[in-house]
């Protein structure tokens, strides 16, 4: 399985050098020198010696305190960013285990030192993410607004729920749009850690103004978001120079069955990266049961390592007029299902159009599950020239490959349709089976949506399931073949 702390340096370059080094808050590991993650692969903060840290309590906490300390805890996040100095490095903590009810960050009023100074809004003490229920009242769960706020910040630990959204939820109140992150500004250096995100609207970082736009989320779980009203997105993304998404999962975003109105259309998706952005880089994640795309890359950029599991279309790299050249390494596509029975799909990978050249090596496109018998493995777009298509191994898939670019386009060697893999019918039920649980895909993201900072199991991550697909498509013997007969 891939290190994280093999790329540590590399994740450093790509986020300018933005380094958060976490609180002993949670009696971190300290983190290798100049790494800035721990042994277990997650960011350390390394307090500055003028912060102020502010405590917050829902359970214990009273307004009338001064919160700096657990045990004069304030009460309600309000009071609690009342107290954080703008252009500090403060820390904002709210208790682990405590519900907030009906209570918000909105738009932060304030922005962090530096880069190497954040903000830090996380928790303390032990127990489950602090749970923050948000009001139906339009405002986003956490964002910024105006230039000058929301930059230089680390919100590391919670769970955000649209509580008022989840149509499960007795307290359902219908369906007007709420955000969960929503920062609209020129934004520098931000980090968001850990934190789950569920039943929103859409999740945007909207780069406005002279921000460079160093953005990063990592191992955050984004979940069932939807729409009524207009187009939904799990992640959504413009202007941002530097996105980094590593180890997240993006679950069932753009569409809800169960409300009238949030069907499943071709424009929402569990990610969307405008390509109004610079070239993106997605490591390790996970994302499954999209509306449609289980991501739209159109600036180009890296993505390895990924899982793209029951998406009408796995993933989208390249768009017309982008400038980027793109590396496509690793991924595992399967499933690849339908928007519905009148919008067939079944897509792998989709290559659009760029002036640089996009690399798609190394990754496997199996088992399709759509009922369209003309869905394809790799398809390049009108427009496309120069894409190199190599080493790929694509199976049970009824169009593997499908070239309409320039003609200049490389697309072979690639294991096609081979009978002779060890076991290439190896499956996320399969999988699951090896681990002793429920063989279903709903018991394996049951399991990756508990993966938190305290319940982080490799299991569940694509280092694992990827490398029990791929080592199913090892060969008994030397065979190696750009094409072959299909598998009955």
């Amino acid at each position: 399985m891939r290190s994280i702390l093999a790329h540590a340096a590399f994740l450093a370059a790509i986020f300018l050098n933005l380094n958060f080094a976490i609180p002993a808050l949670r009696q971190t590991q300290a983190a290798p020198s100049g790494t800035h993650l721990d042994a277990n692969g997650w960011t350390t903060f390394t307090p500055s010696a003028d912060k102020r840290i502010i405590y917050v309590s829902s359970s214990t906490g009273s307004d009338s305190n001064n919160g700096l300390s657990p045990n004069a805890a304030v009460a309600t996040i309000a009071k609690g960013l009342s107290r954080i100095r703008n252009r500090s490095a403060d820390w904002l903590l709210l208790k682990a285990g405590d519900t907030w009810l009906n209570q918000q960050f909105g738009f932060l009023p304030f922005s962090g030192r530096s880069a190497s100074e954040p903000i830090l809004i996380s928790s303390y003490g032990t127990g489950a993410r602090p749970l923050i229920e948000t009001p139906a009242n339009g405002g986003p769960a956490i964002g910024s607004l105006r230039a000058g706020n929301g930059s230089n910040i680390a919100i590391v630990g919670l769970d955000f729920y649209a509580y008022t959204r989840d149509p499960s939820n007795p307290h359902f109140a219908g369906t007007a749009d709420q955000n969960g992150m929503e920062f609209h500004s020129a934004l520098n250096n931000v980090l968001v850690e850990d934190c789950k995100f569920s039943f929103y609207t859409v999740n945007v970082f909207q780069n406005e103004g002279d921000g460079d736009g160093n953005v990063v989320l990592r191992r955050n779980v984004i979940t069932d978001n939807y729409s009524t009203t207009g187009h939904s997105q799990g992640f959504y993304t413009f202007g941002v120079a530097n996105l980094v998404l590593e180890q997240n999962l993006f679950d069932h975003n753009g569409w809800n069955s169960s409300v009238p109105g949030a069907e499943a259309t071709i424009f929402n998706h569990n990610i969307y990266i405008h390509e109004g952005n610079g070239p993106a880089t997605l490591i390790g994640n996970i994302s499954t049961n999209a509306s449609s795309h289980g991501a739209q890359v159109r600036p180009g950029g890296t993505v390895i390592d990924n899982l793209f599991i029951h998406n009408p279309i796995g993933f989208h790299i390249g768009y017309a007029g982008s400038v980027n050249g793109s590396t496509v390494r690793k991924n595992v596509v399967t499933e690849g299902n339908d928007i519905d029975p009148m919008l067939l799909r079944g897509w792998g990978i989709v290559v659009g159009p760029s002036t640089k050249v996009i690399q798609i090596q190394n990754n496997i496109v199996t088992r399709k599950a759509s009922s369209n018998p003309y869905g394809f493995g790799i398809y390049l777009e009108r427009g496309t020239r120069g894409s190199v298509v190599e080493n790929n191994t694509i199976y049970r898939w009824d169009e593997p490959i499908v070239n309409e670019g320039s003609g200049n386009n490389v697309t072979s060697p690639n294991a096609i349709n081979l009978a002779s893999h060890l076991d290439p019918n190896r499956t996320v039920e399969t999988y699951m089976a090896s681990l002793g649980g429920d063989p279903s895909l709903s018991a394996f993201l049951t399991e990756v949506r508990k993966q938190s900072r305290d319940n982080w199991r490799p299991q569940y991550t694509t280092g694992a399931f990827n490398e029990y697909i791929r080592a199913g498509f090892e060969f008994g013997s030397s065979e190696r073949q750009s094409s072959g007969a299909a598998p009955k």
